[in-house]
């Protein structure tokens, strides 16, 4: 197995006041892959995403399957779709599984996530809804081509929130090798519990 791996530090500050700001501002991060891949959330229990669009067509039944602390979700073709999951249900671990020839891909980021703070973006059919902390993005199009996104926002500064400043601190992983082992690293690092940082590029060396 071959592993490889970055720290992203990304800070947001207003330079006036908070309350001369009418309005919430908040950093959000995405990470482009290939399609036809599954994506594996860290979750605090029973969940339901939220859908933010699907076109053309609505997303067929079945496709999150739950399991202990794990929502699991298989790219669907012929779409472009989104979904989302606010603060308090995620744990701020997500993994994008997925074959590249012969052999298999995980790609794993961690983030910190404020089950009390104020994220902006939400649904744009329920502008009243809690905000979203992770989301995943598919598209299968032949104007835009085909990719997923894992995304996830940070809690927002500005009008109500107390916050002048935020400062976000994002760890992507990368692994690469056969099946049963990619397998075994997402059940550690994504279902099993949170592994303490630098176990999991010692597992990737074994």
């Amino acid at each position: 197995m071959v592993y490889a791996g970055f720290t992203q530090r990304t800070s947001l500050e207003l330079l006036e006041s908070s309350s001369r700001i009418r309005d919430r501002l908040g950093l959000w991060h995405l990470l482009q892959l290939p399609h036809a891949g599954e994506v594996w959330i860290s979750i605090r229990g029973r969940v339901r995403p939220v859908i933010l669009f699907s076109n053309p067509k609505a997303l067929p039944s079945g496709v999150f399957r739950q399991r202990h602390r794990l929502l699991i979700h298989r790219t669907v073709r012929g779409c472009e779709y989104k979904f989302a999951l606010p603060p308090r249900s995620v744990t701020g671990r997500i993994g994008y599984l997925g074959r590249q020839g012969s052999e298999w891909v995980l790609v794993v980021r961690q983030f910190s996530v404020d089950s009390r703070g104020h994220y902006v973006d939400v649904p744009w059919h329920r502008p009243m809804d809690a905000g979203a902390a992770v989301q995943f993005c598919g598209v299968d199009s032949p104007t835009l081509g085909r990719f997923a996104e894992i995304e996830h926002h940070g809690p927002s500064v500005g009008r109500g929130t107390g916050r002048r400043k935020t400062v976000e601190v994002c760890h992507t992983w990368a692994y690469q090798g056969e099946r049963k082992k990619i397998l075994q690293m997402a059940k550690a690092l994504l279902a099993v519990g949170m592994v303490p940082m630098g176990d999991e590029e010692k597992g990737a060396r074994d």
